[in-house]
């Protein structure tokens, strides 16, 4: 059984295990959730200093909560692209194992990450990757978080 996706896309269902053309083993929105959460308290220190920073150069929140709001998104967006455009691998997805590919097991290019991270962007984005193995995200920029094969990625 074949799931088809945007443009030609197909994702394989076999036993129940879905997986891209490569053969890699599409992650489970259980493990892509325990990923983002490791994420974000790796996130959480970087967070904290730009917290620091900027109440030291604009004061109060509620006097910058127009420029706090939007900057920490970016700054949490770049920090995924960072990692994943090093090695498909945000430190999430160190711990289980699992990594960003194209779908026939490549790296993703730099554009296919920039249009990955900016469409976390989009209102609801994280709660819907909960019910969905395959994010907006994903499907917008052409991607899969799948298993890692061997350590050696």
């Amino acid at each position: 059984m074949s799931e088809i996706l945007d443009e030609g896309i197909t994702v394989k269902r076999d036993s129940e295990v879905p997986r891209i053309k490569e053969g890699s083993i599409i992650a489970s929105s259980g493990d892509r959730l325990k990923g983002h959460l490791i994420d974000l308290a790796w996130f959480f220190p970087i967070f904290l200093v730009y917290v620091f920073l900027m109440d030291y150069f604009f004061g109060d929140v509620e006097e910058s909560g127009f420029i706090r709001q939007p900057l920490s998104l970016i700054l949490y967006i770049s920090f995924l692209f960072f990692f994943e455009s090093r090695n498909g691998r945000t430190p999430g997805k160190f711990r289980v194992k699992t990594h960003v590919v194209t779908d026939d097991g490549k790296k993703p290019s730099l554009k296919q990450l920039a249009i990955r991270n900016v469409c976390r962007l989009i209102p609801l984005h994280s709660l819907l990757i909960v019910t969905d193995d395959i994010g907006w995200h994903d499907k917008m920029s052409k991607t899969f978080v799948v298993y890692l094969k061997s350590e050696n990625y």
